[in-house]
């Protein structure tokens, strides 16, 4: 949070995007995204992105293999 004031300080102060993330070391687009003002570190955006990697196909097929798997453990 304290990057957060100084980036925008400097910013407002006209000092360059870039010079802000060398000196600070942080990324330029964290710096670009602070001083846009629509973001701040403390309001964070709730991730709802769904995965597209595991299909229903592929969840079913790994289900299927636990389930082998612990049929084949029990005495």
């Amino acid at each position: 949070m304290e990057d957060y004031a100084e980036i925008r300080k400097l910013f407002n102060f006209g000092t360059s995007k870039r010079a802000i993330a060398k000196r600070l070391g942080i990324s330029r687009n964290t710096v670009d995204k602070y001083c846009q003002g629509d973001t701040a570190p403390w309001n964070k955006k709730a991730y709802n992105r769904q995965s597209t990697i595991i299909s229903d196909e592929v969840m079913n097929f790994i289900q299927q293999c636990l389930e082998q798997s612990g049929n084949m453990s029990s005495p």
